[in-house]
């Protein structure tokens, strides 16, 4: 379509002439046609495509009909023009400038087609590379061109052409005010595209520049008030969806009321329903979610406009959906309840209503509340008859897009909305994307064997990250071993998805498009979920009232398709994640994160094969523990509880990385916060009574620390005023059975004061801290020998995977035994009464087939690890580990100072 064309679109007279070549023309001849008839043809059969949009009365029906069965003519006539421009290979200099913008106009009708992409990329290189540039071009011109280019944001040279093309936009090039409204709708729409392309690529100045000038036009638009006041319902809605596709919110926030305010004008109209067909009110419908949901400050106030507005054209929206559907195939192209995209109209209208019919009531909107409830039931049940009607044609064409709707759209409950629509269109959505295949009973075949690290490329993948659009982020993803990724021989493609702020439920029943595959995110949580924390001296470097970037966390998320009822996933979820707790620590379990240690490689922390294994039932409360530690000198005071765990140390030094943190290593790691101090938390003191010793004690810290402190940075003047800058070293501490807290010779030096030692833990949400006397801290310089003990430990954070043994072999059904699994079942399956455990006893057991891999670095983590070793008889070395199994027991145990 031509420019000429597209302004009588909007309601105004030709700006250029428009050269007719016969309707008839073949396609074939045009390949060989000059510049000046190519650009005839591409008019022609533009006026055509114009004829058949066009409102009725402009025309009568049988003309209509010609011109809509003559759409695939026009399709194939744009083709073979573009495919002429193609093969000139490059040299356009036979094209004026005014009959470039047409043939990109005109490709740009076409965008799926391959030939008009590849020639209107050709045109956006010659275009930037033309000496003056953009001189020769008119303002429609280069408006044609930047919503042209726009239609592949994705391709370098467009999006470059439409940066070149910014760059003359604004006060130091051509003037805003110099533009048609249509023209200024088109500038506006290739540049919201490309920003988000640009953004997707990497770019940094490319966004910031595009970002400027709409920035710019919005400006230009708040004080030339005529504009938005003179403009039609297409024009304000593509304006609003331009901006909020930028995410330039405080732009969008200042058109908001003048625009709200024209389509307020305009509906209230006699010609409203006349002059908008569908396609326009499905772009409105659109164009007023970011105003009618928005969380940000600057819009919620319009929410209140927005939704009364969206609530005032769904009697027009219905009345045309339901003519759409009655309406003759030559009818759909044109009139009233017309729309190129019907599919894709209505699905806009269906995913406002659903907002709609969640945020109309009180206070968002005002009115009677048993009223707002019956107009929020009559909005629901006729957008599931909407659905109902145009389900079929939804899924043709807009496929799993729609999934997310139609799923809110039929939830009884919120939360259910995904498991709901999976359970009804399983075999709809596996026939689209199906299921991986994979089998997990070989796999454990596989492990059995003496324990080692994994061989070759076992268990590694690489965690791709991608934002909440499923755009892939310019992280390189890190090479990890994942005992997850072992089992299901990588054929489940797992993604981490950057979250945007805390997650919400509207967010978690949701999928999301990553490279073509609808994934789902709410099958696992974990520590990942928590947004990193800002350090103080981040926190002080903010200006007051400045808009922060928002910490956000992340969650893992898998194909949805791979959730549907039978498929291997969904079996293997039954054995390895049960519970709802699985929830929260299958991540770290079958995820773990690799630890932070230098030179680690990716197998160095796991351990696979088959191990010796006992479970022993829990205790009674109120009784004394049965287990109990003893050296050859005596008990050794700490005190284990259910939920530990022990293997023999000379097995987990089998993990490299474990071996790295053995005291006699070559290379000895430091103890977790070695030569570091730990200041006093700020709130840890204030769950206590108000004490003057304390407070004196307080004053007097913080005056001597400031005796040698004169310069203060952010953070230490924070320290100085919540809590005296009160500090010392750090350890970590682990539950003891005789009410000592026992010191290794590592930390004499600094926790075997005359003073005491305070120990906390965190988070100081309640009375948390526990002073120790000094006369309760024994050292091992003092021969203590629960802290000699301690010398010779070594911590780490583990998880494990766990399937039975049987006849020799893994069992098909039920293989798996989670974390949790094995908690509930060790009163049944006890492998002996152990009162007291020696150095040298083996603990026996059926044998299993494990996988054992280690989280974080050394001294990290909930699950607190010690290695007792004694020099057995015959010279060697014997040793066991003892460790916290599970979070619920762990959490138990180190409330116990």
């Amino acid at each position: 379509m031509s420019a000429a064309s597209a302004e009588r679109d909007d309601g105004r007279e030709p700006t250029a002439p428009v050269q007719r070549a016969a309707s008839s023309l073949s396609v074939e001849p045009v390949r060989h046609q000059g510049a000046q008839a190519l650009r005839g043809v591409l008019l022609d059969r533009g006026e055509l495509v114009g004829q058949a949009r066009r409102p009725d009365g402009e025309g009568d029906r049988h003309r209509i009909s010609d011109a809509v069965s003559d759409q695939r003519k026009t399709r194939e006539a744009t083709v073979a023009i573009a495919g002429a421009v193609l093969a000139r290979d490059g040299n356009l200099d036979g094209f004026s400038d005014p009959e470039l913008a047409d043939l990109v106009y005109g490709f740009s009708r076409w965008p799926d087609q391959q030939k008009t992409r590849e020639a209107a990329v050709a045109i956006a290189g010659a275009v930037v590379a033309r000496p003056g540039n953009f001189g020769g071009f008119s303002d429609e011109e280069l408006a044609n061109l930047v919503n042209g280019f726009g239609k592949w944001p994705e391709e370098e040279k467009a999006r470059k052409a439409i940066v070149a093309i910014a760059g003359e936009l604004g006060s130091q090039g051509r003037r805003f005010s110099t533009f048609s409204t249509p023209a200024l709708v088109r500038v506006a729409n290739g540049l919201s595209r490309s920003i988000e392309e640009g953004e997707i690529a990497g770019e940094i100045a490319e966004p910031a520049l595009l970002k400027d000038r709409l920035h710019r036009l919005a400006h230009y638009l708040q004080y030339a008030e005529d504009r938005l006041q003179q403009a039609d319902v297409r024009a304000v809605a593509s304006i609003f969806r331009a901006f909020g596709k930028a995410q330039l919110l405080d732009d969008l926030a200042a058109l908001a009321q003048p625009g709200l305010d024209r389509l307020e004008v305009l509906r209230a109209a006699p010609e409203f329903k006349r002059d908008n067909n569908l396609e326009t009110m499905g772009n409105l419908c659109a164009s007023l979610l970011p105003l009618a949901r928005s969380p940000k400050s600057v819009l919620r106030w319009h929410r209140r406009s927005a939704l009364n507005l969206l609530n005032a054209i769904q009697p027009v929206v219905e009345r045309k959906i339901d003519a759409y559907l009655k309406l003759g195939q030559a009818e759909r192209t044109s009139g009233a309840n017309a729309s190129r995209f019907p599919a894709l109209s209505i699905y806009q209208v269906l995913k406002s209503r659903a907002v709609l019919e969640t945020l109309y009531r009180r206070p968002y909107v005002d009115g009677d509340e048993l009223a707002l409830q019956a107009r929020q039931q009559e909005l629901h049940g006729k957008t599931r008859q909407i659905l109902d009607s145009v389900r079929a044609l939804i899924y043709a064409d807009l496929s799993y897009k729609s999934w997310n709707v139609i799923a809110e759209i039929e939830a009884k409950e919120p939360l259910e909305a995904l498991d709901a629509f999976m359970a009804q269109n399983a075999s709809m959505i596996q026939a689209q994307h199906a299921a991986a295949s994979f089998d997990v009973h070989r796999v454990l075949q596989a492990m059995d064997h003496e324990p080692r690290p994994p061989q070759g490329d076992a268990g590694l993948m690489r965690l791709p990250v991608v934002d909440m659009q499923g755009r892939p982020l310019g992280d390189e993803a890190e090479l990890r071993y994942s005992i997850f990724h072992r089992l299901t021989s990588g054929a489940v493609k797992v993604v981490a998805v950057r979250l945007k702020g805390a997650p919400t439920g509207a967010m978690l029943t949701r999928t999301l498009t990553v490279e073509g595959v609808p994934y789902r995110m709410d099958l696992f949580g974990g520590s990942k979920l928590k947004p990193p924390e800002k350090s103080l001296n981040q926190l002080a470097s903010q200006l007051p009232f400045a808009a922060q970037e928002v910490p956000s966390g992340k969650l893992l998320a898998i194909p949805y398709a791979e959730t549907a009822p039978g498929t291997a996933f969904e079996q293997l979820s039954r054995a390895w994640a049960p519970f709802k707790e699985a929830y929260y620590y299958t991540q770290r379990r079958g995820f773990a994160s690799p630890p932070s240690i230098p030179g680690i490689g990716p197998h160095d922390y796991a351990l696979e094969g088959c191990f010796k294994l006992s479970l022993l039932p829990d205790r009674p409360a109120g009784t004394v523990h049965p287990f109990r530690f003893e050296g050859r000198d005596g008990e050794i005071a700490l005190r284990p509880h259910d939920g530990c765990g022990f293997i023999r140390a000379s097995l987990a030094e089998r993990m490299p990385a474990i071996a790295r943190a053995r005291h006699d290593a070559p290379e000895r790691m430091r103890a977790f916060a070695d030569k570091r101090q730990s200041a006093l938390p700020s709130s840890a003191l204030q769950h206590y009574p108000r004490s003057v010793e304390v407070e004196q004690e307080t004053h007097e810290k913080a005056l001597a620390w400031l005796e040698t402190h004169q310069s203060l940075t952010a953070e230490e003047l924070f320290r100085t005023v919540t809590g005296g800058h009160i500090g010392g070293s750090g350890a970590i501490a682990v539950p003891s059975s005789d009410e000592y807290l026992h010191v290794p010779t590592g930390k004499s030096k600094t926790l075997t004061r005359d003073t005491g030692v305070l120990v906390g833990r965190s988070p100081f949400d309640k009375p948390n801290l526990r002073p120790i006397a000094a006369d309760r801290v024994r050292s091992a310089r003092d021969g203590d020998r629960t802290a000699a003990f301690l010398d010779q430990c070594v911590a780490f954070q583990y998880s494990f995977n766990v399937a039975h043994r049987s006849g020799g072999a893994c069992r098909r059904r039920s293989d798996l035994l989670c974390q949790r699994h094995l908690d509930r079942c060790a009163g049944r399956n006890v492998a002996g009464g152990l009162r007291r455990a020696r150095s040298g006893d083996v603990c026996r057991g059926r044998k299993v087939s494990f996988a054992l891999a280690e989280g974080k670095g050394p001294g990290q983590g909930r699950h607190r690890a010690r290695v007792r070793r004694h020099p057995a008889g015959d010279g060697g070395v014997r040793a066991r580990l003892f460790g916290c199994g599970s979070d619920r027991r762990t959490k138990k145990a180190r409330r116990r100072f």
